[in-house]
């Protein structure tokens, strides 16, 4: 497992750090993720991720001061992605606001970490589309869910 980290971090830190005044492209430029099966999440630890988040947070900030000295502070945060399994980062300005278009709660890492190894994965069985009772719970879930703003627990540092 140890491998896959050492190289997704490899990759996290060769993708090139984009700036611009532009703070959905600097924040879609950004964007890198962290995706893993079921089976690998398992192996994991929250030590282990906060760990390997940390050392993209001081890969990212040699690239930054490497690029643009100490005159461009911008923020890294991270979040998970239920929807798509994924634990993502991105950095934008330190200036400009966090690129949501829904209430963001500041988190400790730790509570970001944890929402990640806690995901739920979709099952999809045999039956899963078959039975009304099911399309109707999750259209009641749904329903339930746009009823309600949606919160967002980030995790936000500032790199100079």
């Amino acid at each position: 497992m140890q491998q896959i980290l050492d190289s997704l971090l490899s990759a996290a830190l060769s993708q090139p750090l984009h700036t611009s005044d532009d703070v959905l492209a600097e924040a879609h430029e950004n964007l890198f993720f962290l995706a893993l099966a079921k089976d690998e999440l398992a192996l994991l630890t929250a030590p282990v991720i906060e760990e390997w988040l940390q050392a993209v947070v001081a890969g990212k900030r040699q690239q930054l001061r490497a690029q643009r000295g100490n005159h461009y502070p911008m923020q890294f945060y991270c979040w998970h992605d239920a929807q798509a399994t994924q634990l993502r980062f991105s950095l934008v300005s330190a200036a400009a606001a966090l690129p949501f278009g829904c209430t963001v709660r500041l988190a400790d890492l730790s509570v970001i970490v944890q929402e990640f190894l806690a995901q739920e994965y979709l099952v999809f069985g045999e039956t899963l589309f078959d039975t009304d009772e099911v399309m109707a719970s999750w259209a009641a879930a749904a329903e339930a869910a746009m009823a309600q703003e949606y919160t967002l627990h980030v995790w936000r540092t500032i790199i100079p």
